[in-house]
């Protein structure tokens, strides 16, 4: 017996039901949702109407006409989900624990050496977590290298500026 393939129109689940079961509905086995069951025969029909009509959509990358059923962009290489949505690359890409917010050398550089520059570590530490909770992934992790490099720029500052004003102090000492 052949069987029917059905996607949940609710939640976007595939599955498989007996050929018996043409022109019924049924429950989605995940969120209860009704589906309707097609008859493929009469599908078979439609499916040359179907074609004939521009039912399709808009890429909202790049505006190229799509199928209704594509999963992804010729023209631009943008992917959708099974209900049509985009996906985003760059949040499966950052998933995962947030960076480092580099607050600890930030602070350390703010205190002991340089604070004009420790100050801008700081502000771009608080901003990690703050970004990525609110799902700017990308945004969190450039706050996270911009923290480490201001407070590293700031320490490094600080040890030249402090071996300087010492060079300069041993000398006046000597001198005088």
């Amino acid at each position: 017996m052949s069987k029917i393939e059905i996607t949940c129109p609710n939640c976007g689940r595939e599955g498989r039901v007996p050929e018996s079961f043409a022109g019924r509905k049924t429950k989605c086995p995940s969120c209860n949702a009704a589906i309707d069951i097609p008859d493929p025969h009469a599908a078979l029909d439609l499916a040359e109407e179907e074609e004939e009509e521009d039912d399709g959509r808009e890429c909202p990358d790049c505006g190229a006409e799509l199928r209704r059923k594509a999963r992804k962009c010729r023209a631009c290489g943008l992917r959708f989900d099974r209900r049509g949505r985009p996906i985003d690359d760059d949040e499966k890409e950052f998933k995962g624990p947030p960076p480092d917010n580099h607050m600890g050398k930030a602070i350390f550089s703010l205190v002991c050496c340089c604070w004009p520059l420790g100050i801008v570590a700081v502000i771009n530490a608080a901003q990690v977590s703050s970004k990525w909770a609110a799902g700017d992934y990308q945004g969190a992790r450039q706050a996270s290298a911009q923290a480490d490099q201001w407070a590293t720029y700031a320490i490094v500052l600080g040890i030249v500026g402090n071996a300087i004003g010492g060079g300069l102090q041993v000398l006046i000492a000597a001198g005088g």
